[in-house]
């Protein structure tokens, strides 16, 4: 039976290179996550590591491929709308 995936956590601290800021999950789906951090907004397209079996952050590399940085909430919104319409099965 395949143990069930460990999802991100709707608030966390960061570690190593985000030390210090706070990640707090605003919205979600099975595409894309929606993260306010400090005074700005953190966008990622929802990604599973198979070897540890847990979705993951993306890291300083992946910016840019499968995650984002936003100003405005509104600007984040408009970027999850537009990951999860382009990823979500139909």
């Amino acid at each position: 039976m395949a143990e069930e995936i460990r999802l991100l956590k709707k608030k966390f601290s960061g570690k190593g290179e985000v030390s210090g800021y706070e990640f707090n999950r605003i919205k979600s789906n099975k595409v894309a996550y929606i993260y306010s951090v400090g005074n700005h907004f953190e966008v990622l397209r929802r990604t599973v590591n198979k070897q540890y079996n847990c979705e993951t952050y993306p890291s300083s590399k992946q910016w840019g491929r499968i995650g984002w940085t936003y100003m405005t909430e509104e600007a984040a919104l408009k970027k999850f709308k537009k990951l999860t319409k382009k990823y979500s099965k139909k």
